[in-house]
């Protein structure tokens, strides 16, 4: 096996592209935000989440039936056709509901008065990017196609970026022609990507892989997941709806770009997401349990100090990020930032923990965990962003109470979780390393920000002071990991070995330059 097909390359690769693509989403993202002002950004942000909710309905737990089956063993051309003539199913009836069946008034309350033209466009433009594409993703990560399909992912992100500066530079930046942008973006990218990714031929007659088999296939799967996704579908559409009826617009914005500029720590998750499903997948097949836990310890252990590191630096300068990268429109929400920064770091462990389930085979345990905490967020969201004098009244907290919201029922749920997947390996839950990652973390960078600020003086550029912050930040982090190894699951030889051969690798660089 080559390095590019191997778990290290794969993830590798992965994480390259998946760091690449995260910065172009993220600059596009900030444009976004700058470009339409917190009104009509905050417009957006509503419209993609109700759309989201709308496919999570639809999909009744198929997408990961699809991922698990072709990861376990090479499946027929025909298998991946069936399963994307239901895709098709699933784009065009929500399409036809909206711009005909629905009646006005009905569309006036989902859709908050909203237009059926934009709300059906907002709808097709993120059917196909996290619909289609993530289809093509799982795809090629089962041929170990890494490479290929992440180099026409990038390739994507950075059209996206170029055709939303050129629409910005034009002064024609809409919802419309950004929506109408990203749905012709998305096809051409899949139908790139696919045309690479053969599968084998089989016979019409074969009867492994007739409509009738691989119906009863995905149905023994999917059967569980059918009450979690209608819960889900409640969960993912009642918090940017209840947002937009309690808050508005503008604390929509102030939500989504939080999320958005928060959301750069999951990116490592997301990197290794796929490829640890396919490999946990392939493992269970062969009932080997042991490679299964060291998987799930080793990414486990890494990501979360990863992500917890990220958090812990920013916190203290929400509201620098905030000025900085979208403008001072948006520096009333640096609360909702620093909140919103401890998000992603229990949704990494969550991406890990959720893997497990799903790559096993276990969906039930997914159900059953997944609907009482959705229960539990619904009615928490209420709470959060109800008024004081509605008739049930709540707190009016806007888009700090769904940030707080978000923290505290993700961290819950996701310690739930893991406590169910150590008893299905037979191993010990350890929640300290959590704890203390995410401590230490946190009072370094509010320490390294406190230092900055006592040297120099606020007048001085925000870029320039946090820059001297991120290099005292690093090595305090540096040191921490250093002394307490078993934070990334490993030993201090191991770091010291790892460290060395960086060394070495940089000076043989140099050395091949001179």
């Amino acid at each position: 096996m080559n390095w590019a097909s191997s778990i290290r390359g794969r993830f590798a690769i992965t994480l390259s592209a998946n760091a690449l693509k995260s910065f172009l989403s993220f600059v596009t993202g900030l444009l976004l935000a700058r470009g339409l002002g917190p009104e009509a950004y905050g417009k957006m942000v509503f419209l993609l989440g109700i759309s989201i909710a709308i496919r999570q309905l639809l999909d009744l737990g198929s997408s990961s039936a699809f991922y698990t089956f072709i990861s376990q063993n090479m499946r027929s051309r025909r298998f991946v056709a069936y399963y994307f003539c239901w895709m098709a199913i699933q784009l065009t009836l929500p399409l036809i509901a909206i711009w005909i069946l629905i009646p006005g008034n009905w569309l006036a309350v989902i859709w908050k008065g909203e237009a059926r033209g934009i709300a059906a466009l907002a709808f097709l433009a993120s059917f196909l990017q996290n619909g289609l594409w993530p289809g093509v993703l799982q795809i090629g990560e089962s041929k170990r196609a890494t490479r290929w399909v992440q180099t026409v992912g990038v390739s994507v992100a950075l059209l996206h970026l170029i055709v939303v500066a050129v629409l910005w530079q034009w002064e024609i930046l809409g919802l419309h022609l950004v929506f109408a942008a990203i749905a012709v973006e998305y096809v051409a990218a899949s139908w790139v990507a696919l045309r690479r990714l053969y599968f084998e031929r089989k016979a019409e007659d074969d009867a492994e892989e007739s409509m009738r088999i691989i119906f009863h296939e995905f149905a023994k799967y999917c059967l569980p997941l059918i009450p979690y996704g209608g819960l889900g579908f409640a969960y993912s559409f009642a918090d940017p709806w209840l947002l937009q009826h309690f808050g508005g617009n503008t604390e929509q914005a102030y939500y989504g770009v939080s999320a958005q500029i928060a959301g750069i720590s999951v990116i490592f998750a997301a990197s290794v997401q796929n490829t640890l499903w396919k490999e946990i997948a392939e493992a269970n097949h062969r009932g080997d349990t042991q490679r299964i836990t060291m998987l799930y310890r080793k990414v486990d252990r890494i990501l979360y100090m990863i992500s917890a590191a990220i958090a812990g630096f920013l916190i203290p300068w929400a509201e620098d990020v905030l000025r900085l990268l979208v403008g001072a429109d948006y520096g009333r929400g640096a609360l909702v930032l620093a909140i919103m920064l401890i998000y992603p770091v229990q949704q990494t462990k969550s991406h890990i923990e959720s893997t497990m389930f799903f790559a096993t085979g276990r969906v039930q345990m997914q159900v059953i965990t997944g609907i009482w905490f959705m229960l539990a967020s619904l009615i928490g969201t209420y709470f959060v962003l109800a008024p004081g004098d509605a008739a049930v009244p709540g707190l009016g907290l806007a888009s700090v109470g769904m940030a707080a919201k978000m923290v505290v029922m993700q961290t819950i749920q996701v310690q739930v979780i893991a406590i169910i997947n150590a008893r299905y390996l037979g191993i010990r839950f350890d929640w300290s390393y959590q704890l203390v990652c995410l401590g230490i973390c946190v009072l370094a960078g509010i320490a390294s920000a406190m230092v900055v600020s006592a040297v120099f003086e606020q007048t001085m550029n925000a870029v320039v002071r946090m820059s001297g912050a991120f290099v005292m930040y690093l090595a305090v982090i540096g040191l921490a990991v250093y002394a307490m190894p078993g934070l990334v699951a490993s030993t201090r030889a191991s770091l010291t070995d790892a460290f060395r051969f960086g060394r070495t690798s940089s000076t043989h660089d140099s050395n091949l330059r001179r």
